[in-house]
């Protein structure tokens, strides 16, 4: 009986302090979308790879778009061209059902021989996991990321990492897909964008602060 009773006076406690954390969490949560892209609109750096995950709204097309626009300046100047890998597509993917999603305008001068599709991954580490596979038969060094805007620090930080500790030194940049239902500036005003961004912000925290 003295037991529970301690454990009625503990439950108060427990509550408020689960009830601030997650206070804080959402006041925070905001800080997954304080970064800055190093691939825009208006800018090119040069890249060996363009790697794409797959699953979030919006990334499959941008990613042949961006990879368009290296085709189009090589076309130009004859500037190099990166290879564009699509990571965790599920085993189902086709080339053919790929170009399904292809802009059709692309489809003219793509072929198979200028990308790689990855289909054993299921999450983020494992994204990176398989790439480094990859890695090992191509001199690649310098790679641009593409995946959804509330989800590039988290992924950024996980490749940084797993690259790292598996004794591969490549360059990350970045590039963002804001296809999502909401913006960076109004995730707050949809029970959708806030399980997302609180969602995000706490996985990043994890792999900030606690995984090496």
């Amino acid at each position: 009986m003295a037991h529970l009773n301690r454990l009625r006076n503990w439950i108060p406690s427990l509550l408020a302090g689960s009830i601030a954390a997650l206070l804080l969490a959402y006041l925070s949560a905001g800080e997954i979308y304080n970064y800055h892209d190093t691939i825009t609109e208006h800018s090119l750096e040069d890249t060996d790879l363009i790697v794409c995950l797959a699953g979030g709204r919006g990334r499959i097309t941008a990613a042949f778009e961006l990879w368009n626009r290296y085709w189009e300046r090589h076309q130009a100047t004859q500037g190099p061209l990166p290879m564009l890998y699509f990571a965790g597509m599920g085993k189902k993917i086709s080339w053919n059902s790929l170009t399904k999603q292809t802009p059709k305008e692309i489809l003219s001068h793509i072929t198979p021989s200028s990308l790689m599709i990855e289909r054993e991954s299921f999450n983020t580490k494992t994204n990176a996991l398989y790439l480094i596979e990859a890695l090992k038969n191509h001199p690649w060094n310098k790679m641009i990321l593409i995946t959804s805007s509330y989800h590039m620090r988290r992924a950024q930080i996980i490749f940084e990492q797993t690259f790292r500790n598996q004794g591969h030194f490549v360059a990350i940049g970045t590039y963002s897909v804001y296809q999502e239902p909401f913006t960076h500036s109004d995730w707050k005003k949809s029970l959708l964008g806030v399980k997302v961004t609180l969602s995000e912000y706490l996985k990043w925290v994890y792999y900030k602060n606690f995984s090496s």
